[in-house]
């Protein structure tokens, strides 16, 4: 009996524990409500304060801009009836998407049919002039031919043929006293027009238009979803959509920008063409030689183009805007026309032109044969002109990166850390002659993808452990990188690797590297990313180059937002102390600066190495900074981040 009494009591005092600890919880949760209350309040204020810097951006172009039509080739009538076709094939189903007409004329017809009867026939579609009928489609004999207008203006006798219906219900007829060209909001039916979204509902509609628009009108550029692309971050925030010259995402090879906003809120013109301002200037930046740009804003009902012409005296902005017009699905719609005749004009049309400089003519290069060059990005490193090609290297047709270096630096340490695992290698290097110039051509592998917000926790975890583990063995060959950026590291199957050696040193173990001289032009590295050891004037180190690596993490968690920059006004040595103080206060109070823009899937692994460079101690307002943390703290936070989140447990590296 005493027994039981014993098992009895030790089962409630069980339970009693186990509901102090849930109490315990609550409370602990009750404690930070007004905590996240601010922090809410905080995002709303800084995300605010975003909006109103593009809306600024805007105003001054509207201010300074001329209105001017878009002068480039009118699409013809038939090329916008086909890209309505192929809108309005995509989103049958939706409501009022209509009869599809086709511009072939009919001989002998009597009598007129309005568009609103055809559009009361589910199976109705247009055919291309001269296009044969989709298979399974009635005889067009078999409909009487109906005359029909196209907006106000008579433009042409249009036939309607039947097709089979599809296999998702079709909206239910709709009388010809509502009947309305297709827009936006049918795209997205049944969403109400005050419950759209931007990411959610228009971003997705507004790519299947433009896709469905670019095939019809056999579009010569590239059309990529980039509002979530990790290739077009920096040095501004991503457009929405991007037409792209090529296969490959760089700012070298952007031939026009998209940008989408709902058009709800007082300002969302200007916001938008803030915006777009911006990202032109960044594409002309990249491509020197360019002299003008077109972009696209759309909102639910208006489409606006906006050319952007660089001076040849001085380099200043000239800005002409088409200004808004309306915008549906519709060959009455003077944006959709505008949309149409974009799509359809010639590259060069569009103000691309291809680098002034052919590609660098190399035969085999480290028993490869190289193709397809798409220079993504010319510039200096380490003070040291470089240029990087984007190739295509047989046998296997792999993808690699061809870099045009100057200096030997890089080829001489890339040598020393031939065979370390999760580095890219150099496969073969040779010399080579580029735009009058000679290079040291080095072929690199393999070709990876940069980090986005958007990457899973698991993904980006397993890219640190990787990359922490490729700055150790780099540490123990003696090389310290000195330049971990975002830019300078990245994905590869889901394995992560670390690139671009240009700013790196070799160095005696035992020695170190001198500290840095005092002043901003002796620092080493990016500043934006800088570890705060190399800006207060300490020497790089394997802990420094992890504290890049966790500051880059950090970037990418919030997706650049709020990150100090050099278009901030700093500049000269004395701004130093600036820098300094920016990251002290970014990472060196209780809480990260902006973390209420950290992507809340990654705040985790954020969380974790912050508090592994910038500990807390208990009861301390300000955090300590660490110079001496270790590849195996790096990689044990990792690892405990992914036991506690992921869903999957980290892999081993590679030897």
């Amino acid at each position: 009996g005493a027994v039981r009494v014993i098992t009895r009591r030790s089962a409630q005092a069980g339970t009693a524990a186990a509901e102090i600890q849930r109490l315990t919880e609550e409370m602990q949760k009750l404690k930070h409500l007004p905590e996240e209350v601010e922090r809410l309040k905080l995002q709303v204020q800084k995300a605010s304060h975003t909006t109103r810097t593009y809306q600024n951006i805007g105003q001054d172009v509207l201010r300074t801009a001329e209105v001017a039509a878009l002068c480039l080739p009118s699409a013809p009538h038939h090329t916008l009836v086909a890209a309505c076709n192929a809108v309005l094939v995509l989103f049958q189903g939706k409501p009022r998407t209509g009869a599809l007409l086709s511009t072939q004329p009919e001989a002998g017809t009597g009598g007129e049919r309005s568009m609103a009867a055809h559009q009361q026939e589910p199976g109705a579609m247009l055919v291309e002039p001269g296009a044969q009928a989709p298979a399974g489609a009635a005889p067009a004999a078999a409909l009487p031919p109906p005359v029909v207008q196209l907006g106000s203006t008579p433009t042409s006798m249009l036939r309607v043929v039947q097709v089979p219906a599809l296999s998702a219900p079709l909206a239910p007829p709709v009388s010809s006293s509502n009947v309305q060209p297709m827009s936006l909001l049918d795209a997205v039916w049944p969403v109400q027009r005050a419950e759209v979204r931007e990411e959610e509902h228009m971003q997705p509609a507004m790519m299947a238009v433009l896709r469905a628009v670019g095939g019809a009108v056999s579009c010569r550029m590239q059309l990529r979803d980039t509002h979530a692309s990790s290739q077009l971050r920096y040095p501004t925030s991503k457009p929405d959509c991007t037409g792209l010259a090529g296969g490959v995402e760089a700012w070298s090879q952007v031939v026009t920008h998209f940008e989408f906003k709902l058009g709800k809120e007082a300002g969302d013109r200007e916001v938008m063409l803030g915006q777009l301002i911006q990202r032109c200037a960044a594409a002309l930046d990249a491509q020197n030689w360019r002299r003008k740009i077109f972009a696209v804003g759309v909102t639910m009902d208006t489409l606006e183009v906006l050319q952007v012409i660089k001076q040849p005296d001085d380099g200043g902005l000239r800005y002409l805007t088409t200004g808004p017009h309306p915008f549906f699905i519709g060959t009455a719609s003077t944006g959709f026309a505008m949309l149409a005749q974009l799509l359809t004009a010639p590259l060069t049309a569009l103000g691309f032109q291809p680098p002034p400089a052919a590609a660098p003519i190399i035969g085999a290069i480290g028993g490869f044969h190289l193709s397809t060059y798409t220079l993504l990005r010319s510039g200096s490193a380490a003070r040291h002109s470089s240029h990087v090609f984007h190739v295509l290297a047989s046998p296997g047709g792999k993808a690699m990166a061809l870099k045009l270096n100057q200096s030997t630096r890089e080829e001489e340490v890339l040598s020393r850390l031939k065979g370390v695992g999760h580095i890219v290698q150099m496969v073969g290097r040779c010399s080579c002659n580029y735009d009058d110039d000679a290079w040291t051509a080095l072929l690199l592998e393999p070709f990876v993808e940069h980090l986005s917000h958007c990457d899973s926790l698991l993904v980006t975890t397993q890219v640190v452990y990787d990359v922490a583990y490729a700055i150790g063995k780099a540490g123990a060959l003696g090389v310290v990188h000195r330049d971990v950026t975002p830019n300078n590291f990245g994905a590869k199957d889901g394995r992560g690797y670390l690139l671009d050696f240009s700013a790196a040193k070799v160095q005696e173990q035992d020695a170190g590297e001198r500290p840095s001289p005092p002043g901003l032009h002796h620092i080493t590295g990016t500043l934006q990313w800088a570890p705060y050891s190399a800006l207060d004037g300490q020497r790089h180190s394997v802990s420094s180059d992890l504290e890049g690596l966790f500051t880059s993490v950090a970037y990418i968690a919030m997706d650049g937002r709020g990150w100090p920059g050099r278009s901030d006004g700093v500049g000269g040595g004395a701004d130093l102390d600036s820098w300094r103080r920016r990251r002290l206060a970014q990472f060196g109070c209780r809480t990260i600066q902006s973390e209420d823009r950290v992507a809340p899937h990654l705040w985790p692994l954020v969380q974790a190495l912050h508090g592994l460079f910038w500990p807390l101690a208990q009861g301390a307002s300000v955090r300590s900074y660490r110079t001496d943390v270790s590849v195996v703290e790096v990689q044990h936070v990792c690892m405990s981040v992914a036991q506690e989140h992921c869903t999957a447990q980290l892999q081993p590296p590679h030897a």
